[in-house]
């Protein structure tokens, strides 16, 4: 249990909001329990001053000071009266804070009513904190305020990942209301907020009304066209409002940061941030507009102005070293040195405020090096600086590509989202500087989508970037031909999830076309995307059966992949390791287990290494390759190891798809599935059915909103369900289930032809098998005669599984023809 513990210093007229402060630390304690983080409260009622010889203290004395001294955050909250044992007990924090870096400290002073003047005792102690201790308090005119400076502190100074937000009026954790917003003074006294708020109330009174009279008058058209206006202009109003509420959680972070800046804060960034904690926005600017900033501004100019231009000569030499040894082709031998000049440059760039542009050029080198953490820390301190559209968008585009690297999908796509209202907004302004720009976006975002089994936004979002790359091309080849290949290749991706698998085909070919063409011309330029497509293909042609192509690509694609992990592992080992599993599930399926086997060790060897560096990122391919190696592990016969490796994929699934459930949910089933016939074939048949159960209920789910995509994996589970049932007599139940198969089967071959022959001989076998049983001779007998006939016109490509079937559909005839007679 990772314990959290606060310190509240305030006084008994304060009462009703420390019992309100109680309630609501028990409620964060509630909500955090799950995950093992628990809220230990100090509320200490003895004042120090109640003892005339203040550093003799009681025992009593003595553990309040342990408290405090032990404390995660102290929260020192004055009410309208001075109170000298609570003034005390911020000594003692300030003392431990200066000795080891905490508690962290927040004072609060509470708003006086109109007319009350402040007591002298409060006054020099504010006196105090601004003279003497360069401190930042804050006034509160409601407890609110203090509960939310813990949600800040929390959020913006942990590492557990929690992301808070304001919607709809409250403040969430993770999505989770955990405080309301009316009584916070930057919420409540922002008016344009507030109209909003008002006209959104009056909107929906309106579409109640129009709601109602269509009801009434569903064939009034005039009725529906008013209601759907009225729904699209509180949708409008609705978005304008979180996008206040999500500019005010910029601001009260900006506030809350100005507590821990190393710098001593400027008067101006005080007298503003205690305004605006009680919500007085004109104040606040008034403050911050004052003229005598731009005379400051100029004299620390002229002061700083040689030095500044020596640093900026400084960064641009380091920029030309940079360039000239990824010219030369980033290797061991050059790693280093790349990583020293880039850490310099950021470093006098983050100083000095100069040439940000090559901290975000750092950023993207850090992603293609995997080193995820890094460059999300760098860019979340770049963007506050680039306020303007075309400031904005590369770096918005990068924020997408790192979080979908490390596959938090939601992320990555509002970023994306972002960047392309962006770029189309400064397209329409200058269509030439900006078109290829939107091809772009649209084209990582398509790539999103496709994961996230969106498949018609996806492939509207490719024909876009693809409309706008060809037409650049013709003007250009060789600067964007290499642009068409590549989304060419991700349609193809496409298209092959949806079984399109001609159309797919056909694309691949044609960006390995152009990607092989521009290789021989630029090899560490072009390499790369000979490689990526040369897996994916290979992918396509091993579902199609066609495994000799196949394996010809994945070797020419490991080849690739060694030659550059060899150069820069920490940035191609990865691919290894994914083109190592993907060959040998091919080679497992010619029964070639050796090399199979020595190829799922290398990969999973390099999986569980990288996890250890960046678990987000390679957490996936990790519990791929496990599901997988189990497969193979299952038909060697080496049980114990093979489920060890299922539930291990499972695991990674189950956490996974806690966080992203429409992305990772078909993992979770497809591993239950698998993990069912390891069951089986251990003779341990009620967690079989049980894996079974949840796998069928997984893909059924998947198969109502996706059916091209996972009706297939339904009918798998169903027909082995089915067998299991068989074999416990449950004959209706295991009949249904074989009917379900054999239908969606049937269907499946119907669409693309030979591709299910050998599901649908085994569906009629075992069903014939059932209707034995049932004593249903004549339909056992037809559906036997299927199977034969299809076994038998599978023989050529698959002999020995269809030899081994053949015989049994004749023995089952001969059977049956004995039963009938």
């Amino acid at each position: 249990m990772n314990y959290i513990k606060i310190y509240f210093a305030l006084p008994d007229e304060l009462a009703k909001e420390r019992d309100e402060l109680a309630d609501y630390i028990r409620s964060l304690n509630d909500f955090y329990h799950e995950r093992d983080i628990f809220f230990e409260v100090n509320f200490s009622e003895n004042p120090f001053d109640s003892f005339d010889d203040f550093p003799s203290a009681s025992d009593e004395e003595e553990n309040q000071r342990d408290a405090i001294r032990e404390s995660n955050y102290f929260y020192l909250i004055f009410g309208n009266h001075d109170d000298e044992g609570i003034r005390k007990k911020f000594d003692v924090a300030l003392e431990e804070f200066g000795k080891n870096g905490t508690p962290k400290i927040y004072t609060y002073f509470k708003k006086l009513p109109e007319g009350v003047e402040t007591e002298q005792g409060i006054k020099d102690f504010i006196d105090r904190l601004d003279q003497a201790l360069g401190h930042y308090y804050s006034q509160f005119v409601h407890i609110d305020s203090v509960k939310l400076n813990i949600l800040l502190e929390l959020t913006n100074t942990s590492n557990n990942g929690d992301k808070l937000e304001f919607e709809d009026g409250h403040a969430t954790i993770n999505g989770t209301k955990v405080l309301p917003l009316d009584n916070i003074p930057i919420y409540q006294c922002n008016e344009s907020l507030q109209q909003l708020k008002a006209e959104k109330a009056r909107l929906e009174q309106e579409f109640a009304g129009a709601a109602v009279n269509y009801a009434q008058n569903p064939n009034d058209q005039e009725a529906f066209n008013e209601m759907m206006d009225l729904s699209g202009e509180r949708n409008r109003v609705t978005d304008k409002i979180h996008e206040i509420e999500k500019g005010m959680l910029g601001l009260c972070n900006t506030i809350s940061e100005m507590r821990h800046l190393d710098r001593k804060l400027t008067w101006r960034e005080v007298e503003a941030g205690k305004r605006l904690d009680l919500g007085d926005y004109d104040g606040a600017l008034m403050i911050l507009r004052d003229a005598q900033r731009e005379k400051e501004l100029a004299q620390a100019e002229v002061i700083a102005n040689e030095g500044i231009e020596r640093i900026r000569g400084y960064i641009a030499e380091n920029r030309m070293i940079i360039s000239t040894l990824k010219t030369k082709g980033v290797s061991v031998d050059t790693l280093d040195e790349l990583y020293s000049r880039y850490e310099k440059n950021t470093e006098l760039a983050k100083e000095y405020h100069v040439e940000l542009d090559c901290v975000y050029n750092y950023i993207s080198f850090l992603r293609i090096q995997k080193e995820f953490s890094k460059a999300i820390e760098l860019g979340e301190w770049l963007l506050p600086f680039y306020q303007k559209d075309d400031e904005r968008l590369d770096i918005l585009n990068l924020f997408g590509m790192i979080y979908h690297d490390i596959h938090n999908f939601q992320e990555a796509k509002g970023f994306y989202e972002q960047a392309l209202d962006v770029a189309k907004r400064l397209a329409q302004k200058n269509q030439k500087a900006y078109e290829s720009r939107v091809a772009t976006i649209c084209n990582n975002l398509a790539i999103l989508q496709t994961d996230l089994c969106q498949y018609d936004e996806s492939e509207e979002l490719y024909l876009d970037a693809l409309e706008i790359w060809k037409r650049l091309a013709q003007v250009n080849p060789e600067v964007y031909e290499n642009d068409v290949a590549n989304t060419y290749g991700n349609l193809a991706n496409l298209l092959s999830r949806i079984h399109w698998y001609k159309q797919s085909e056909k694309l691949y070919c044609e960006a390995l076309k152009i990607h092989r063409r521009l290789a021989q011309k630029n090899p560490e330029a072009y390499e790369n995307d000979v490689a990526i497509v040369c897996n994916n293909l290979a992918g396509l042609l091993s579902r199609l059966h066609r495994y000799e192509e196949s394996k010809k690509l994945y070797y020419e694609a490991l080849s690739i992949r060694r030659r550059q992990a060899k150069m820069n592992p920490e940035a191609y080992v990865g691919c290894v390791a994914d083109i190592c599993n993907n060959l040998a599930v091919l080679l497992n399926n010619l029964d070639q287990c050796d090399e199979s086997e020595r190829l799922y060790r290398e990969a999973l060897a390099i999986c569980r290494r990288q996890a250890q560096k960046n678990p987000e990122a390679c957490e996936k391919i990790a519990a791929d390759t496990c599901n997988n190696f189990a497969t193979l592990l299952e038909k060697l016969h080496q049980y114990e190891e093979s489920e060890a490796l299922y539930r291990e994929a499972l695991e990674i699934y189950r956490r996974l798809s806690q966080k992203e459930l429409d992305v990772y949910e078909s993992d979770v089933a497809r591993t239950c599935y698998n993990l069912a016939i390891l069951m089986c074939d251990v003779q341990q048949f009620d967690k079989a059915e049980m894996l079974y159960r949840e796998a069928l209920k997984i893909y059924s789910i998947c198969a109502q909103n996706n059916p091209e995509a996972y009706e297939s994996d339904m009918a798998h589970v169903c027909l082995n369900l089915a067998i299991i049932l068989h074999c416990q007599c449950q004959y209706l139940t295991a009949r249904n289930l074989y009917f379900m198969a054999s239908s969606i089967f049937w269907r499946l071959d119907q669409e693309y032809p030979g591709i299910y022959k050998i599901e649908n001989a085994s569906t009629d076998y075992n069903l014939a098998m059932l209707m034995m049983d049932l004593q249903d001779y004549e339909m056992s007998e037809k559906l036997c005669c299927e199977s034969l006939s299809l076994y038998k016109s599978l023989a050529e490509s698959n002999p020995k599984i269809c030899e081994i079937m053949c015989d049994k559909c004749e023995r089952l005839l001969h059977k049956l023809h004995d039963l009938q007679h």
